[in-house]
């Protein structure tokens, strides 16, 4: 799983440092899905894994890493501030952090095969 939590970091910072500026007025900002634009949507779904994969590697805590979640999704935009090809976006920055906490969704899965794990463990199964 750390193959992957490396990849999708890489990802996420690629994203944020290339210069994707120049498509402004793309279908991107201009198209509402259900009365939200498609960027902030695309930053709700592009950090919405963190949670799980940060998890899955590490195997630490959730609130510890879903606080390390936020911090990422503020830092990933408030690299674009000091970027001049690149654009600052509060909205984003929420979505950001949107994304990383409906990521716990990700997570009700887990944490049901893991108590049933327990409760089997426990009987003896």
């Amino acid at each position: 799983m750390k193959p992957l939590l490396q990849t999708y970091l890489l990802v996420l910072l690629l994203l944020v440092v290339l210069p994707l500026n120049g498509f402004t007025n793309t279908a991107l900002h201009t198209t509402i899905v259900v009365s939200i634009r498609l960027d902030y949507l695309l930053h709700v779904l592009l950090l919405l894994p963190w949670l799980f994969l940060t998890v899955s590697a590490w195997n630490r805590r959730v609130l510890p890493l879903l606080f390390l979640g936020a911090g990422v999704a503020v830092l990933l935009e408030s690299i674009q501030y000091f970027l001049p090809y690149r654009s600052f976006n509060i909205n984003d920055m929420l979505a950001n952090m949107l994304g990383v906490g409906l990521g716990l969704t990700l997570l009700i899965p887990r944490v049901y095969l893991f108590l049933m794990r327990v409760s089997w463990l426990k009987r003896g199964l």
